[in-house]
């Protein structure tokens, strides 16, 4: 026999690709010889996306740049929302200047063939800059 003798209730096969079509069956040898099982076509689904989202630093005072950092996995497209907008690539970072005080939301979703990752939202917090407080003392 071309196969090898295996033993096993179930089998699980790492080698596959996503959304490709597979034709399986199974031999079962016992006393009386070989017993087949009907052939059957499995049609692998498309990977879910995945997206990893982050700032740095996450709190920072006004008018200090923090870098916005994503990663994304099985996705065709992001797309930036909150305090950002527009297209971005699937895997970047961007230095960012938000305003105004006391806080900043931005958002991005990843899009694939086997669905989407997201929304995430990364919220950077803001100190606002104050001037001393001067008090003006004119003589009379």
């Amino acid at each position: 026999s071309p196969y090898q003798p295996y033993t096993a209730l179930n089998f699980t096969d790492y080698s596959v690709s996503q959304n490709t079509d597979y034709l399986y069956q199974i031999e079962a040898y016992n006393i009386a010889g070989v017993n087949r099982s009907p052939a059957r076509n499995i049609t692998t689904p498309y990977c879910p996306p995945t997206l990893i989202f982050s700032g740095n630093p996450i709190s920072i005072f006004e008018g200090q740049s923090t870098t916005l950092t994503w990663s994304s996995t099985f996705t065709t497209s992001c797309t930036a929302s909150g305090a950002w907008s527009g297209a971005k690539v699937v895997n970047g970072s961007e230095v960012v200047i938000p305003l105004p005080p006391p806080s900043v939301t931005y958002t991005m979703t990843c899009t694939g063939p086997g669905g989407t990752a997201g929304p995430q939202s990364v919220v950077i917090n803001i100190t606002p800059l104050a001037l001393p407080d001067w008090r003006e003392i004119i003589p009379r």
